[in-house]
C-alpha cells in the first residue's frame, strides 16, 4: 500500500472517530432518530395516567379560549368529584387583579385540591451561562430540588439557566403541592421536539420539570425521596432517571401520533359524563389539545400540532414505566465503533477497485444489518441506536474507491488474473483407447529392472519411444512427448524395446491404481510415466525412482515426498500419493499437459515482455506461496520452503495456458541443510544458481529462488542465458563479479531494472520477497496494456503450436 493510500485511510479513519464521538452531524442523527417511531406501532399509555383535554368540542361547547376563570374553577371542582390522586394543570395563572371573582372561586378550589401541580416558566434563559435570577416568591423557591447530591459534578453539565421566573399568581401557587417549569426545547435546525428538560438552573438553584413534579406528587414521594444527583440522574423513590450533560434532558418514548394517550373532553368532565374509573386515583394532566386554540402545540418525530399538555403526560408515563429513551451505550456503543471502522476503512482496505461493485453491496449489507438493529434494540428496550456513523463511514468508503480511479498514485488496481473460461478446455485429455497402453517394455532403467523381475529376455527391432504410439491418442494431442512433463527428465534416446506378452502387459501396466499409458521421460534419478486411473478417470504422473541408487538420493526423494507433500497451490504441480512399484518407490503427481518453458522457448526463440512478466508474475505468486508456507518435516516444524533449482525446464505450460512450478527435488526449508548430504556440495543448475549457491557453507534463503527467476526472465526476453559460459571458472567467475550483457532497448526500462535488482550478486540487494517483485512484474504488465492475463498466456501457446 503507497503512502497517499496510507494518508487518506489515516485522515479518514480519524475524521470518522471525531464524528462517533463528538456527533457534529446533529441533523443527520435526527433524522434517524425520528425514523424509528416511523416503523413503531403505536404503544398502550399508562393506566395510572390520564388527560383531560379542553378540545374542539368542549371550546364550542363552553365558550371561546381562554376561558374565564370562574369556568376553569368550574372544570377542577367537577374533576375533584371524580377522585384523582393528582391533578397537574398545564396552564398559567397571571395576577389578574380585574377579575377578583374568578380569582376568588379559583382560589377556593385550588385549595380544595388534593394534589394539585402548577407550573411556571422559565424566562431569560441562556445555555449554560450564569445570571443573577430576580427575586422569587417563596412559593416558587420552595418548589426547587431540596435535596441535590454530588453537587460538584453539576458544573460539568450544561444545564439550562435562567434569570427570572414567570409563575402563576402567589394566591395559586400558594395552594399547590409542587410546581415545575413547562420550558422544552426544539431542534435548531427543524424546529422539532424530541426531548423534555428536566433541569433547570436558577441561581444556585435547581428546579424540576412540570412532568417530574406530577410523578413526584403522584408517588407521594418525601423531600428527601426526590433527589437531583450529579452523575448526572433524579432519583424518584425507587425510580433512577439517567439526564443528558448536554441539557438535562431525557429522550421522549412518542406512544404515536398526537391523541393516541387516552384523552377525555374537558365538556364530559363539566356536565358529568365521564367515566369515573378513567379518573380515580390517576394522574390526571389538564390542558389544551385543540391545535384552533393556537398555543402550546409542537412539531414532533410523530407529528406537528402535538399538544404540551400529551408531552407532560408521556413524559411522566416514561419515567413511572421506566420506558424513556436511551442512547446506546456499554457494548453496543463498542459493536458500534467497530461497525464504523469496518465500513471505513475496513471495506477500503478489503476490496480494491476492481471490486467496488461488492465493496459498495457489502456496505449496503453492512447499512442494513445497523438499521435492523436499531429498529430491535428501540423496539425491544427503548434504545436508540445511532446508524449515521455507520453511514457517514459507508460514504468515505464509497468516496475513496471513487478517488482511487482519478488521484494519481493513490490507485492500487486489482491483481492481474490468469483463470481459465471455462469453455476452454485443451487441458482436457480424452480417455485412451487399448491400443493407446504400454504394449512393450520401454527402454528405461525402470522398464529394464521390472523386465528382468518378468524373465524378458527378449528383443525386438529399435523404435523411438515417440514413435512407438505413432498415430494413437497421444501424438494426436500432441501430450506427452519426451521430456515435456516435468521439466527435468531428459528426453529418451532410441534405443531397443522388449515385447510384452499379455501377462506381462498387465503385470508390467499397473502402477498406482492404473495402467501405464507411455513413458515420459528419464532423467539421472528417475523415469516418469503417464498413468491412466479408470476409477477416477484422470492422468497422473508417476515419477519412479530408478534402482540402485546411492542413500543420500533416496533420502533426497524422501525429503521431496515430505516437501512436495504439504504444497498445495494453483501454480505448483500437485502431490497427490506415494508407494512402491515392485520395489522401487514413486511419487504419484498431477500430470501437466503441454511443455516445459524450455521447450516452448527453443521453438520461440523469444518470449515477448508481456510474456515474459506474465510468467514471471505466476511464478511469483508460486513462490511466495512456498516462501511462507509452516510445514511440518522430520518432526520439526520450519517456516518457509526455497525450491532451489528454478529454471525454464521447471516452468510448465499447458496447452491452455497455464503455469505451474515444478520438480521440488531439492527444495529444502529456509536457512537450514537436511541430512541429504547437500551440505559443502554444489546442487542445482549452474547458469540459474545464486553466487551465495556456490559457496560451501552458506546458508541459504529465499532470495536464491528470485535470482534464479530474474536469470529466467531474462532467458525468456533474450533466448539466451544471462550467464553463457560453458567453463566453469568463467561462470563463478561471471556470476561473483554480476557480469552479463545488458538486455536491449526494446526491453521496458522497468523490466530491465527489476531483473537486475533480482540478479544482484548480495542476497539484501535483491527483492525482499517474492510479492514484492511480483508487484514490479505486475505494474510492468499493466504498463503494457495486455486485454488479459489469459490473453496472454493464450497467445504465447499459440505461438508455440504453430
Amino acid at each position: 500500500m503507497n503512502v497517499k493510500k496510507i494518508a487518506l485511510l489515516s485522515c479518514g479513519a480519524v475524521l470518522l472517530l471525531a464524528v462517533v464521538f463528538f456527533k457534529p452531524l446533529g441533523f443527520l442523527q435526527n433524522a434517524l432518530y425520528d425514523f424509528n417511531f416511523s416503523f413503531s406501532k403505536a404503544a398502550p399509555g399508562c393506566d395510572s395516567v390520564a388527560i383531560v383535554g379542553i378540545d374542539a368540542e368542549s371550546i364550542s361547547g363552553v365558550s371561546g379560549w381562554p376561558w374565564p376563570r370562574s369556568t376553569i374553577a368550574g372544570l377542577i371542582d367537577k374533576l375533584n368529584s371524580y377522585s384523582p390522586r393528582v391533578v397537574a394543570l398545564d396552564v398559567l395563572f397571571p395576577p389578574k387583579p380585574e377579575d377578583p371573582l374568578g380569582n376568588d372561586s379559583l382560589a377556593r378550589v385550588f385549595k380544595r385540591t388534593n394534589g394539585l401541580i402548577l407550573p411556571f416558566r422559565a424566562i431569560s434563559i441562556r445555555e449554560g451561562e450564569g445570571g443573577s435570577a430576580s427575586v422569587i416568591s417563596a412559593d416558587v423557591a420552595r418548589q426547587r430540588f431540596l435535596m441535590v447530591t454530588n453537587a460538584a459534578k453539576l458544573d460539568n453539565v450544561t444545564l439550562f439557566r435562567a434569570n427570572k421566573i414567570d409563575a402563576s399568581d402567589g394566591m395559586f401557587t400558594s395552594s399547590s403541592s409542587q410546581s415545575g417549569v413547562i420550558n422544552v426545547t426544539t431542534s435548531k435546525t427543524d424546529q422539532k421536539l424530541r426531548e423534555i428538560v428536566h433541569v433547570i438552573r436558577v441561581g444556585d438553584d435547581f428546579f424540576p420539570s412540570f412532568g417530574l413534579c406530577a410523578v413526584a406528587a403522584y408517588l407521594k414521594l418525601k423531600p428527601e425521596d426526590f433527589v437531583l444527583d450529579g452523575h448526572p440522574a433524579v432519583r424518584l423513590g425507587g425510580i433512577t432517571m439517567p439526564i443528558t450533560s448536554y441539557a438535562g434532558s431525557s429522550l421522549l418514548h412518542f406512544r404515536g401520533r398526537a391523541g393516541t394517550l387516552a384523552t377525555i373532553p374537558a365538556i364530559q368532565v363539566l356536565n358529568g359524563s365521564a367515566n369515573p374509573e378513567s379518573l380515580k386515583d390517576k394522574l390526571v394532566f389538564v390542558g389544551v389539545t385543540d391545535p384552533g386554540a393556537g398555543a402550546d402545540f409542537f412539531i414532533t418525530p410523530v407529528g406537528s400540532q402535538f399538544p404540551g399538555v400529551e408531552l407532560w403526560a408521556t413524559s411522566a408515563i416514561d419515567v413511572l414505566q421506566k420506558s424513556w429513551v436511551r442512547e446506546a451505550s456499554g457494548f453496543w456503543t463498542f459493536a458500534s465503533v467497530l461497525l464504523a471502522l469496518w465500513l471505513f476503512p475496513g471495506l477500503a482496505l478489503a476490496f480494491g477497485p476492481g471490486k467496488k461493485v461488492l465493496s459498495i453491496g457489502i456496505g449496503v449489507a453492512g447499512l442494513a444489518i445497523s438499521f435492523i438493529v436499531g429498529l430491535c434494540l428501540f423496539k425491544a428496550s427503548h434504545c436508540f441506536w445511532d446508524p449515521s456513523p455507520h453511514l457517514f463511514a459507508w460514504v468515505l468508503s464509497v468516496l475513496f474507491i471513487a478517488a482511487q480511479k482519478g488521484v494519481p498514485g493513490l490507485a492500487q488496481p486489482a491483481a492481474f488474473t490468469f483463470d481459465i473460461p471455462a469453455p476452454d478446455d485443451r487441458d482436457s485429455l480424452p480417455a485412451p483407447k487399448e491400443e493407446d497402453f504400454l504394449r512393450e517394455f520401454p527402454q528405461s532403467a525402470t522398464g529394464s529392472h521390472i523386465a528382468q523381475k518378468l524373465t524378458v529376455t527378449s528383443a525386438t527391432g529399435a523404435k523411438k519411444p515417440a514413435e512407438t504410439f505413432s498415430g494413437t491418442m497421444i501424438e494426436e494431442h500432441g501430450y506427452g512427448t519426451p521430456g515435456n512433463s516435468l521439466g527435468t527428465e531428459t528426453a529418451l534416446s532410441a534405443g531397443e524395446s522388449n515385447p510384452m506378452s499379455p501377462e506381462q502387459a498387465a503385470k508390467f501396466g499397473e502402477l498406482c491404481g492404473g495402467r501405464i499409458v507411455s513413458l515420459l521421460g528419464s532423467g539421472g534419478m528417475a523415469d516418469v510415466y503417464l498413468v491412466w486411473n479408470p476409477r477416477i478417470e484422470m492422468y497422473r504422473a508417476v515419477k519412479v525412482i530408478k534402482p540402485g541408487q546411492p542413500s543420500n538420493l533416496l533420502a533426497r526423494f524422501e525429503t521431496e515426498i515430505r516437501i512436495l507433500s504439504k504444497l498445495s497451490n494453483p501454480h505448483i504441480v500437485q502431490f497427490y500419493n506415494v508407494g512402491e512399484w515392485y520395489s522401487l518407490p514413486y511419487i504419484e503427481m498431477e500430470f501437466v499437459p503441454g511443455s516445459s518453458t524450455e521447450d516452448v522457448l527453443e521453438k520461440c526463440r523469444t518470449f515477448s515482455p508481456q510474456e515474459a512478466a506474465a510468467i514471471g508474475i505466476i511464478v511469483c505468486r508460486a513462490l511466495d506461496y512456498a516462501h511462507k508456507k509452516v510445514t511440518t518435516i522430520y518432526g520439526n516444524t520450519y517456516k518457509g520452503l526455497i525450491h532451489r533449482d528454478l529454471k525454464p525446464a521447471n516452468i510448465m505450460l499447458s496447452k491452455s495456458g497455464r503455469i505451474k512450478l515444478t520438480d521440488f527435488g531439492i527444495a529444502r526449508p529456509q536457512n537450514v541443510s537436511l541430512h541429504t548430504m547437500d551440505t559443502g556440495a554444489v546442487v542445482g543448475t549452474l547458469p540459474y544458481l545464486a553466487p551465495e549457491q556456490l559457496a560451501s557453507g552458506q546458508e541459504l534463503s529465499a532470495q536464491v529462488d528470485i535470482y534464479a527467476l530474474g536469470a529466467t526472465l531474462y532467458e525468456y526476453l533474450t533466448g539466451v542465458r544471462a550467464f553463457p559460459q560453458i567453463e566453469i571458472p568463467a561462470l563463478l567467475s561471471a556470476k561473483s563479479s554480476g557480469q552479463y550483457k545488458a538486455l536491449a532497448s526494446s526491453v521496458p526500462r522497468q523490466f530491465s531494472a527489476i531483473i537486475q535488482k533480482a540478479l544482484a550478486i548480495k542476497p539484501q540487494d535483491r527483492y525482499e520477497s517474492a510479492a514484492a517483485m511480483e508487484k514490479d512484474l505486475d505494474r510492468v504488465l499493466r504498463d503494457l496494456r495486455p486485454a488479459s492475463g489469459h490473453a496472454v498466456m493464450s497467445q504465447l501457446v499459440k505461438r508455440f503450436s504453430a
